[in-house]
């Protein structure tokens, strides 16, 4: 509803970088979730990733996914299950 309480924090992850940058990455995102957890516990924290090489990187991926409640891609599939995301969370009064 506001900065100071939000519901949903989104994170778009676009790597162009060495296999050990999404390493690093994926590190990051763990780190930015703890904080989430413990400034907006009510808060929704998803990820959106982009690409093949995350499937490279099986660890990476694994710990990158591990930081995120919900993880989509770009696909179309994923795109409506974000969307049924976002209506959960923010229901319409109609």
């Amino acid at each position: 509803p506001n900065k100071k309480n939000p519901l949903l924090i989104i994170e778009s992850s676009y790597v162009t970088t060495t296999a050990s940058g999404m390493g690093d990455k994926a590190k990051a995102e763990i780190a930015i979730a703890r904080l989430i957890e413990e400034y907006y516990p009510s808060a929704k924290f998803i990820g959106f990733l982009d690409g093949i090489g995350w499937l490279c990187r099986d660890k990476d991926l694994e710990r990158i996914v591990s930081a995120f409640d919900d993880v989509f891609t770009f696909n179309e599939v994923s795109m409506v299950q974000f969307k049924n995301l976002l209506k959960k969370i923010f229901p319409s009064n109609d």
